[in-house]
């Protein structure tokens, strides 16, 4: 409501001064042309009076890497992974269930009933321990897929990545 009253006020005063003559921005000031231009030098390191800027736009020149980028670097970075522990290792994938009575369970892979497995999670590097149970006809995991119980599969990876790739000790 202000805005509407305010802006045309503006706007009337600013139109017409008091004495009656209109006044143009446009004529109030004029910049002189006449003056020689300034001779303009690019600042050095050792000037003191050159501007300090942090604009990498602001260079006066280009700057141009050496090489084609095919280079490879002296460093050579060591990753570290974690020897393979002894006994069977076997790629799987891993799902869950909460059809589960007990925390821990885990139906298919290599083992025997009551063999526990450690399964790794191929994309974090994250484990857990398992005892394989039968299914009893409720879990039949398919070949190559190892069904852990939700909690158990909790400690490797989220219930939304599910499928997991995993590796299975015994």
């Amino acid at each position: 409501m202000l805005t509407l009253v305010a802006l045309p006020t503006v706007w009337l005063l600013n139109r017409e001064s008091g004495d009656g003559s209109e006044s143009n921005a446009s004529t109030d000031t004029v910049a002189d042309t006449t003056a020689p231009p300034v001779e303009s030098t690019p600042p050095t390191e050792n000037d003191a009076s050159s501007p300090v800027t942090d604009d990498p736009m602001a260079l006066d020149e280009s700057i141009y890497l050496s090489g084609d980028g095919t280079e490879q670097p002296d460093i050579v970075v060591d990753v570290a992974v974690p020897a393979a522990e002894e006994g069977e290792v076997v790629s799987a994938q891993a799902t869950f269930s909460s059809n589960f009575t007990d925390a821990g369970l885990c139906v298919g892979g290599p083992g025997e009933i009551e063999t526990v497995l450690t399964v790794t999670n191929v994309n974090n590097n994250r484990s857990t321990d398992c005892t394989v149970v039968s299914g009893s006809g409720i879990i039949e995991p398919e070949p190559g897929m190892i069904v852990l119980e939700r909690s158990a599969y909790l400690q490797i990876a989220d219930v939304s990545d599910a499928p997991v790739p995993v590796e299975i000790r015994r």
